[in-house]
């Protein structure tokens, strides 16, 4: 076979490994007592493997790695398992590179069925540095005390939530010929400007109508002609916000 026709194969490799095995892995029950009568000099290692109905192969190998730690074995034989429990690298793709390989990252999330890629959210150093247990315990000390004070009722206590709804809508996904470099929809402008919505709700579940903030510096009352009459209308840079945020 030659060079090429080597690497081809290679290539065509698939990484979806199927398990040979077909027989349950060992009791851990069972492999203690295997381990410990071997460690005790009770038995060899065959006749550990036939009394408790393992492979000597199994048995072996867990008395090497546990032969130091005396006539009696850890607790735990074997290594913690969990789906997002991940192996020393070293181990997985030798001591030369200290890296998983391609192969192994694609196969991982075949094998851990509960992981999956997500895009993670960007949260800045100083949101995440004041997120500790001394800053939200002083919190909720506060605010059990002043729920004890003013005794306030469910319909009092409002929940308000900040977000952006863009003026331009982003396009939706279309179906085009293969190797198309370009594809191009009409929309009312490139770039939009986000317009800020918060939404309020109370402990009972009840509602007030929300509140949009244009980026403006006078009034946006021209923006109100297509919303409810019950909808509150602001501009970023007015004399409102600072009313409402203070």
């Amino acid at each position: 076979m030659s060079a090429l026709s080597t690497l081809m194969l290679i290539i065509k490799m698939p990484r979806n490994h199927m398990r040979k095995r077909s027989q349950p892995p060992p009791s851990e029950k069972f492999l203690h007592l295997a381990v410990e009568d071997v460690l005790r000099g009770k038995t060899s290692i065959r006749k550990a493997a036939e009394k408790f109905n393992l492979k000597p192969s199994t048995v072996g190998f867990y008395s090497k790695r546990y032969s130091s730690c005396g006539l009696l074995p850890p607790a735990e034989i074997k290594r913690p398992q969990h789906s997002t429990h991940i192996f020393p690298l070293r181990h997985r793709n030798g001591k030369k590179h200290e890296k998983a390989s391609e192969d192994w990252l694609c196969g991982f999330p075949k094998r851990n069925s509960s992981l999956s890629i997500r895009n993670s959210e960007q949260t800045s150093q100083a949101r995440a540095a004041g997120f500790n247990k001394t800053v939200v315990d002083t919190y909720f000390d506060k605010l059990q005390s002043l729920f004890i004070k003013y005794k306030f009722k469910a319909n009092e206590v409002f929940n308000a939530d900040q977000t952006n709804n863009p003026t331009v809508m982003q396009p939706p996904n279309v179906i085009a010929a293969k190797g198309a470099k370009q594809i191009q929809q009409k929309v009312s402008a490139e770039r939009g400007t986000n317009v800020t919505m918060l939404a309020f709700i109370n402990a009972a579940g009840g509602t007030v109508p929300p509140v949009f903030v244009f980026t403006r510096k006078k009034s946006a009352t021209p923006y109100s002609t297509f919303l409810p009459s019950d909808v509150r209308i602001m501009a970023e840079h007015s004399l409102d916000i600072h009313v409402l945020n203070g």
